[in-house]
């Protein structure tokens, strides 16, 4: 399942707001540190854990394993959401730890956090940065006239446009490959599974197996360049996969030239894609 970061000027007492928000109205956290049944849902399974507190300490090594006992607790409780809310130094750590518990198991993860998420001052990456003043042009916009051309200009008649016929049937089976078709075949082509593709992508179960299960499925953009750096795909390779969907990328779009960049650079660590859109307030991949 995914690991998102929420982005949010927030004290840990107001983060409720948060949550009823960002996660889900029917949802509120309650406790510090420790699970405690959720008592705003239908449900009896726990489903919600708020991290605001752990030891006062700076020692990654124990911030890693706190966050690594935490982690194995919500696997064990069964939880199916998970907040966390960590303080600035212990960010690193708990992110490390997510990754690697998210290799293995299946849980929806949010961390809230302020900025910035990492101990890198924000626009380090000065390569990122030059590529986007290069290649990042904000669209302008100006007022469309429209020229019809002189009034006594000849129209063509609906007899005068050239027509051929073509059956229905004849028309759909010359369709390109649709983008459920193309990304299961690139998936059987880098010898991944199913799972771990989608969990590369940082791409919900339920969401995959919808994709899988309707060749015409439409998806997000985001969702597919999510799988295109999953499949770590090259640029020509993820303009035909966005091309499959009804998209392309754009230049004067800042998040189309941010994943234009890391793919051009070989780069397809998501969740260093991700701290890079974060950075720059853009959206994440994945769900």
């Amino acid at each position: 399942m995914p690991f998102i970061i929420i982005k949010d000027q927030v004290e840990a007492g107001n983060v409720d707001g948060i949550v009823s928000e960002r996660v889900s109205n029917s949802m509120m956290p309650v406790g510090n540190s420790r699970f405690q049944e959720n008592k705003y849902s239908d449900s009896h399974r726990y489903e919600l854990l708020l991290l605001t507190r752990h030891n006062d300490t700076t020692n990654d090594e124990e911030l890693y394993t706190y966050y690594q006992k935490m982690l194995l607790e919500a696997k064990t409780l069964e939880l199916e959401k998970l907040l966390i809310f960590p303080q600035a130094y212990s960010v690193e750590m708990a992110k490390k730890a997510i990754k690697e518990f998210l290799q293995d198991n299946e849980l929806m993860i949010y961390m809230v956090c302020r900025e910035p998420i990492s101990e890198k001052p924000k626009n380090a990456n000065l390569e990122l940065s030059k590529y986007l003043e290069q290649h990042y042009s904000p669209p302008i916009y100006r007022p469309i006239s429209i020229d019809y051309g002189p009034t006594n200009a000849p129209c063509m008649t609906q007899a005068s446009i050239p027509t051929k016929s073509i059956s229905l049937s004849d028309a759909l089976n010359q369709m390109d490959e649709s983008f459920s078709e193309m990304l299961l075949r690139f998936i059987d082509e880098s010898g991944m599974s199913d799972a771990e593709c989608y969990k590369k992508a940082n791409i919900d179960r339920k969401l995959f197996s919808k994709i899988r299960g309707d060749r015409f499925y439409r998806p997000s953009k985001i969702t597919v360049l999510s799988f295109a750096i999953a499949l770590e795909l090259s640029l020509d390779e993820t303009n035909d996969m966005l091309k499959s969907a009804g998209y392309a990328l754009s230049h004067s779009n800042k998040f189309d030239v941010i994943i234009e960049f890391f793919i051009s650079q070989g780069n397809y660590d998501v969740y260093e894609i991700n701290e890079a859109l974060f950075e720059y307030d853009q959206a994440l991949l994945g769900v």
